[in-house]
């Protein structure tokens, strides 16, 4: 298990997490971190836009056959995306890589501009 990093006195259980933040508040995104947008169930968005109803997720694991993609876990993930866009959320789902990158950050900027937030 990685270790949780604090940023701002906000903890995170990524690095991709902790990076996208900064880089979100460098911006001035206002994106509230672990947002949980269904209230009948525990799913959290790793960061939310809720002016644009935009949940962003960092995907952990990706070369590591992580829990979140595989069988169980890519299935629940499936359904939590799922149920997201049935409450009106869009969802950009990105790597670690992608965020350090800038490739996230900046398509979270273009996707905000095209919707008018």
């Amino acid at each position: 298990m990685t270790a949780k990093l604090i940023v701002n006195g906000v903890t995170f259980d990524s690095e991709g997490e902790a990076v996208l933040s900064l880089q979100l508040a460098e911006r001035g995104i206002q994106a509230i971190p672990q947002f949980r947008f269904d209230l009948n169930r525990k799913w959290r968005f790793d960061f939310a836009v809720k002016a644009g109803r935009l949940g962003i997720e960092i995907e952990g694991g990706t070369w590591v056959n992580g829990g979140h993609n595989r069988g169980t876990g890519y299935e629940n993930n499936c359904r939590k995306y799922n149920s997201a866009i049935k409450h009106g959320w869009r969802v950009l789902r990105f790597t670690t890589d992608m965020v350090m990158s800038l490739e996230a950050i900046e398509t979270i900027q273009e996707v905000l501009t095209k919707i008018e937030v």
